[in-house]
């Protein structure tokens, strides 16, 4: 509902930045300690991941939108 949309902004807001805190950090730790087929795995993987869920919810976003009958 719209009186908690503000709420839910704040929560969305707070995970991303700890998420973009954390990934950030262990970029950083991984390049520093020149791991770098590491890095590009954790990349990779990370990027992967996230596509599949954003598909993910397209489809179940697209099935509820359908109608009916």
């Amino acid at each position: 509902p719209i009186s908690k949309r503000g709420t839910a902004y704040g929560i969305f807001n707070t995970i991303y930045g700890s998420a973009f805190l954390a990934g950030s950090a262990l970029i950083g730790l991984l390049y520093d300690k020149n791991l770098l087929t590491l890095l590009f795995l954790f990349v990779a993987l990370t990027q992967g991941l996230s596509i599949f869920i954003l598909f993910s919810l397209m489809r179940s976003f697209r099935r509820d939108k359908k109608p009916n009958g």
